[in-house]
């Protein structure tokens, strides 16, 4: 819960539109367990950059495995980003 909350508050931070953060179901390993989550968001190739730089800088190991950015009309510079990531972390003992 915590961690989809930070990646809301930096598309907060980057001023993106159209928020989506959707965590799919919990993965578990022997020592760690991941969830992966579909982002997307709609806004300017800078902001959406600074988005994937503040993600590169999270405390949490992530891996991006899709990317893509659709240009959503005309020449305005507007792009939608969809994105699908796994998050690793390690789980409560016991």
């Amino acid at each position: 819960g915590g961690f989809l909350q930070e990646i809301a508050d930096m598309m907060n931070a980057a001023e993106v539109v159209e928020q989506l953060v959707e965590p799919g179901q919990e993965i578990k390993g022997e020592k760690l367990l991941c969830i992966p989550v579909n982002m997307q968001c709609k806004g300017r190739f800078e902001q959406i950059f600074s988005f994937y730089q503040s993600l590169k800088n999270i405390g949490r190991q992530i891996h991006i495995e899709d990317v893509m950015l659709t240009n959503i009309g005309g020449y305005d510079g507007l792009v939608q980003m969809q994105t699908r990531a796994v998050v690793y972390y390690r789980g409560q003992p016991g």
